[in-house]
């Protein structure tokens, strides 16, 4: 692992800490399922960690990002949290820097064993356990999933990226208010245009269902 990428995690690390929710709220779920391009491909990796590093730089003062791993549902291994709180020491840019760092490094972490590959992609038990303890209502929350959003735990990952099945309906409400943005969505190895016009309208009913506004970044 490159010396300079073992000290920006170490760094993230470092600075995450409990935080208490604040006027704005950022998770962010990264996939490390071997479908998704970001993590194999170090140029799209590149594109992946520039477009969060814009996403975050501009959080106001006191806004909380929280950094999860998605894989392997139930499995302590692949599941990954660090929260940092944006303060006057922890600057937006400096949180945000580091986060696109991390980001763009994902081929090499997975590679090098620092970061266990997923087998399968369960966001929707995901959302599922982290609606419980979200209020996007109380305060604006962003929930940015970044994945190729071929769901594998809730339906056939086959049909649902051959455009061939839809996902299985949210409890209603359960994400009410909150801005939900499936970025690198159709972005998968071997995927193509109809993959992910169909990956985007699944997602779309999902989150109206949830009560949330959807936002599909397709490419970056």
């Amino acid at each position: 692992m490159h010396k300079s990428l073992t000290v920006i995690v170490t760094l993230w690390l470092l600075l995450a800490l409990p935080a208490p929710g604040m006027a704005d709220t950022v998770y962010l779920v990264i996939d490390l399922s071997p479908s998704t391009a970001f993590t194999t491909n170090e140029a799209f990796a590149q594109r992946a960690g520039a477009w969060v590093e814009g996403e975050l730089r501009d959080l106001p003062e006191g806004s909380t990002v929280h950094l999860q791993t998605l894989g392997d549902f139930g499995l302590k291994a692949n599941i990954k949290r660090a929260t940092v709180e944006i303060t006057p020491r922890r600057s937006a840019r400096r949180v945000a820097r580091m986060t696109g760092e991390v980001v763009a490094g994902l081929p090499e972490l997975i590679a090098s064993g620092k970061l266990p590959q997923a087998r399968s992609t369960y966001i929707i038990s995901h959302l599922e356990l982290e609606s419980y303890t979200m209020d996007c209502t109380a305060e604006p929350t962003r929930i940015i999933v970044l994945s190729d959003g071929v769901e594998s735990g809730e339906v056939d990952h086959r049909a649902l990226a051959a455009g061939n099945a839809a996902l299985p309906d949210p409890v209603p409400g359960s994400l009410q208010d909150c801005r939900l943005t499936m970025a690198a969505i159709g972005q998968m190895n071997g995927g193509n245009p109809v993959t992910a016009r169909h990956l985007i309208k699944v997602w779309a009913a999902y989150a109206k269902t949830a009560g949330a506004t959807f936002e599909p970044v397709p490419t970056f």
